[in-house]
């Protein structure tokens, strides 16, 4: 399983949920700006809800898949194609 980045696209990122319960130690918690599309986009794919995704913003990534797989596209309103 395999995919390639054509082109990054703008903020194109990987993230988790981020980091909680360390800020006293001067850790932000940063993580994905949409926590519940990952939670339930890593759900539907059987992953662990706290597992990585590509967070990407507009203008979005070019992305190349190379072989077979499952994905989901989940967040805010957009058309992908």
């Amino acid at each position: 399983m395999s995919l390639r980045i054509l082109k990054p696209g703008m903020f194109t990122s990987v993230q988790d949920l981020g980091r909680t319960g360390y800020r006293s130690f001067g850790v932000n918690p940063c993580g994905a700006m949409d926590s519940t599309a990952v939670r339930l986009i890593n759900t539907l794919l059987g992953n662990a809800a706290d597992s990585s995704a590509l967070e990407m913003h507009f203008p979005a990534a070019e992305v190349l898949f190379e072989s077979d797989m499952t994905f989901a596209l989940g967040g805010a309103d957009f058309a992908a194609e």
